[in-house]
């Protein structure tokens, strides 16, 4: 096998590789690269550092700051799980996805929208502080943009006429232009926010003639090829042959690593890709003087500065644009999302004179992109914005302040489970801080929060108990994101903050048995529970030399009650509860360290121990390939072994 080969085979499997000071490195997902291959690598050393150079002088494969994805869940290996029972979405859309959502409990399924709120076909309202990511700016069912839909039909004018005048296109392009920061004249259509970034990143390349594109570390710009490799997260780029040539990143909101990159390769990049808050990476927001800063240090590179306003513009941070924050005017920025109004999807690139070139508007273009339907649509939206002296705008950014002083009142009073509250206007995030629960050794919460579900479930509480929708942070950590339309009423907010303070407390008393009740519907009715865990998950770190011997001890659930036994906010739920309880998180879970152990012998020495669960019935163990459950103890055994232990006992059916 030839090193190009080798190098294809490795990226075809999702690795990552690229070279370091003279090293090879490589990174992929959990079993995707197996013996055989890395030996092949091994061999051909020399030749794919000298076939990885270009790229990374390009700095096309940046070693991976983000850890590697955990394992998928293998449907096919999931018992009992029937793809041909779910609704057709799952089956035909989204089947791994519709999975987790089940699992999770948060698989609802919405008839009617109308304002803040979503209705279940049984009347169940739910409070939506999603909104779509801020694509819904005047709620659902907006009346005033199906009013300008309903008045463009009566017009009867083409939607699709491409090669012809567009007026439609035309009058949104203006009054974009004429809202805009000062300098942008020109606007490319879109249909979503991705492609407009892409759009952006065209222009860039063809305004400087540079090959490099440069962004945030942690950001997202969208999940086409090029926003992907602009995108910085390694989660959404490990497998999909990203990032391509030419893309680099520093860390947000970094100053002297921007310099410093600038420097290193002054006619390298063509654009410097911003978000100003970053939404999909936590929430987190550019710090104060920043984006001047930035965009002089451009200026002086002959470097674009492209802000992407998808998320934060049209009045989501109490301002018509973000940048307007600072007074700062881009070469090019971009917008999607609100600019719908909720009901139609479309996106525009805007660009300042200098940016536009003949070769650009010859060869671009989009089949949909600029359609009347679009055009109407966020003309309706904009004169909705701006309207009464810009009372949406004005009104997002009150109750944005009202929701913070509430959250930062919860902060104050649960400072060990809120980190920080982050974001501007109707953008925030809360920060919630888990560690604790595990560190207070506080049951089945502990064993939840090891497995990394405990904050999905705080989300699915929230949907479930308190019907209060909101977004879990996909790779910003334990971030809720909370973003609701423009409009949203203040006791709506007050509802949200009232559903947060009663999640909190929930997680402070480590009481599972009232955070998963919706995942136990079968459970007895009136059953007393205590929110003080019977026994105690005992997290610890790697033994010191100077610490007592360490051991373990692996065993297995004898049968579902045992599961009550671990956490005693479970007494009384009764085993169909508990059934259904652990059907719903079975999937996801790994073996556990719980309980402590010690002897003291008396010749004075002391070993500590613990004991290693595998979440499975005996039955399920027999059940069980060889091969499977082999690797279900070696992995009890490497967890044991990594928390200390020297010596390690089997019992039951995992011996």
């Amino acid at each position: 096998m030839t090193a190009a080969q080798v190098l294809e085979d490795l990226r075809r499997r999702g690795a990552r590789v690229w070279s370091d000071q003279g090293e090879l490195r490589i990174s992929a997902p959990k079993g995707a690269v197996d013996k055989s291959l890395l030996d092949a690598a091994s061999a051909q050393k020399a030749t794919l550092i000298e076939l990885l150079a270009p790229a990374n002088a390009a700095g096309a494969m940046p070693p991976p700051d983000a850890p590697e994805a955990p394992d998928l869940i293998r449907l096919a290996d999931v018992p009992d799980y029937r793809p041909d029972e779910t609704p057709d979405f799952v089956r035909h859309v989204a089947p791994y996805r519709g999975f987790l959502y089940h699992m999770l409990g948060v698989d609802k399924t919405f008839v009617r929208g109308a304002g803040d709120w979503l209705y279940e076909a049984d009347g169940t309202a739910t409070a939506d502080f999603v909104a779509q990511f801020g694509a819904l700016p005047f709620g659902h069912d907006p009346n005033d943009i199906w009013k300008a839909v309903a008045a463009y039909r009566a017009s009867g004018q083409p939607n699709l006429a491409i090669s012809s005048i567009q007026p439609a296109a035309g009058s949104l392009a203006a009054r974009l232009v004429d809202l805009a920061p000062e300098g942008l004249c020109h606007v490319t259509f879109a249909n979503s926010g991705a492609e407009a970034v892409e759009i952006a990143l065209k222009l860039a390349h063809c305004a400087t003639g540079r090959p490099g594109i440069l962004s945030f570390k942690n950001g997202f710009h969208g999940l086409t090829l090029g926003t992907m490799s602009a995108t910085g997260d390694g989660f959404f780029q490990r497998g999909f042959g990203a990032p391509v040539l030419g893309f680099d990143y520093v860390p947000f909101g970094d100053l002297a690593a921007l310099e410093a990159l600038l420097a290193q390769r002054p006619q390298h990049f063509a654009a410097f890709l911003v978000e100003i808050i970053q939404g999909g990476g936590g929430m987190t927001t550019l710090p104060e003087g920043f984006l001047q800063a930035a965009q002089k240090l451009c200026r002086d590179y002959g470097v674009l500065l492209i802000i992407d306003e998808v998320q934060t513009g049209l009045g989501r941070t109490g301002r018509l644009f973000a940048c307007e924050e600072e007074g700062v005017a881009p070469d090019i920025l971009t917008l999607a999302k609100a600019l719908g109004g909720g009901l139609v999807p479309v996106g525009a690139c805007l660009f300042s004179a200098e940016v536009f070139r003949e070769d650009f508007d010859l060869r671009h273009g989009s089949t949909f992109a600029g359609n009347a339907l679009a055009c109407h649509t966020g003309l309706a939206t904009l004169e909705l914005l701006t309207r009464d002296d810009r009372a949406v705008v004005r009104s997002a950014a009150a109750m944005g302040a009202h929701l913070r002083a509430g959250l930062e009142a919860l902060q104050r009073k649960y400072p060990h489970l809120i980190a920080e509250i982050r974001g501007r206007g109707l953008m925030l995030g809360v920060v919630l801080t888990l560690d604790p629960i595990v560190e207070r050794r506080a049951g089945l919460l502990a064993v939840l929060q090891q497995q990394n579900l405990l904050f999905n479930i705080c989300v699915s509480y929230l949907l479930n108990q308190q019907h209060m929708r909101v977004a879990p942070s996909i790779s910003g950590g334990t971030v809720l994101r909370i973003e609701p339309p423009l409009t949203v009423a203040p006791e709506t907010c007050d509802a949200l903050l009232s559903a947060l303070e009663t999640l909190l407390g929930v997680l402070d008393r480590a009481d599972a048995g009232a955070l998963l009740a919706h995942f136990m519907p079968e459970a007895q009715p009136g059953a007393t529970r205590t929110a003080h865990p019977a026994v105690a998950a005992t997290p610890r770190p790697a033994v010191q030399a100077e610490e007592a011997e360490r051991f373990a001890f692996v065993a297995h659930l004898l049968s579902i009650d045992d599961l009550g036994r671990f956490d005693a906010s479970l007494a009384g739920v009764g085993a169909a509860g508990l059934q259904g309880l652990r059907d719903r998180i079975k999937p996801f879970l790994r073996p556990f360290p719980m309980g402590q152990l010690q002897i003291d012998a008396t010749t004075g020495r002391t070993a500590r121990g613990e004991t290693i669960i595998l979440p499975h019935l005996p039955d399920e163990l027999m059940a069980m390939s060889g091969d499977a459950a082999v690797a279900l103890v070696d992995d009890a055994v490497r967890l044991a072994a990594s928390r200390g232990a020297k010596v390690v006992g089997l019992g039951g059916f995992s011996s």
